[in-house]
């Protein structure tokens, strides 16, 4: 049998070259069989396989396959999608809650999955609970927790995190992101203060016109 040269696209593990038996009485059979990893996806061309060989009067024979096509599929890999729910507008020194929801959109487990964040800028708000690990999320599936925040000095801020997984094509990385801003103190009384300085004219001017007036 003539074998083709091993197709590029493939890396052969066993069974190349063949080995087919010299001697095949009648009503026997042989098959080479290979064991070989796909290296390369798409629409592979398999060419004829051609066999020679003789009968009981030495004349010599051919034979052949039919060429035929392999589909190699693209490699499933698994992929996370962060989603973040961040409260509304903090009162200066009130707290609330960020919800972090991780989930594999991918089509492979993904492993060893470590969460890490961080604030931009990182005085003025205050977070407990951002780094967490999980060992593995299925294609389709999430988890989810929750960060304490307490807004300590009034100003906007960016939540930022950062997922490292493996996603069975070597590790990969996804982020997300938020806002969250941190309102100025509210003084219940200012607009008070404001109407201070005009009872004063208005007295003082009262009190002239009296003086005038008599």
């Amino acid at each position: 049998m003539d074998d083709a040269p091993p197709l590029p696209e493939f890396s052969y593990v066993a069974g190349y070259p063949p080995k087919i038996k010299d001697t095949l009485d009648p009503g026997q059979s042989d098959s080479a069989v290979y064991m070989m990893n796909a290296i390369k996806e798409g629409t592979i061309r398999v060419s004829a396989i051609q066999v020679s060989y003789t009968d009981s009067k030495d004349n010599v024979l051919l034979n052949s396959s039919e060429p035929f096509d392999i589909v190699i599929n693209p490699k499933s890999v698994a992929d996370l999608a962060i989603r973040m729910e961040v409260p509304g507008p903090l009162p200066l020194g009130g707290t609330g809650m960020a919800n972090i929801s991780i989930e594999n959109v991918g089509k492979a487990p993904a492993t060893r999955i470590e969460a890490k964040g961080d604030i931009k800028p990182p005085v003025g708000l205050e977070a407990s609970g951002f780094e967490r690990s999980f060992f593995e999320i299925p294609p389709g599936g999430e988890v989810n927790y929750s960060v304490m925040l307490s807004g300590k000095d009034s100003g906007n801020y960016t939540i930022h995190l950062k997922t490292t997984f493996d996603g069975g094509d070597g590790s990969a990385i996804r982020e997300g992101s938020a806002e969250v801003v941190v309102l100025k103190r509210e003084y219940k009384y200012e607009y008070l203060l404001l109407l201070i300085p005009i009872i004063i004219i208005a007295a003082w001017l009262y009190r002239r016109h009296k003086e005038y007036k008599y």
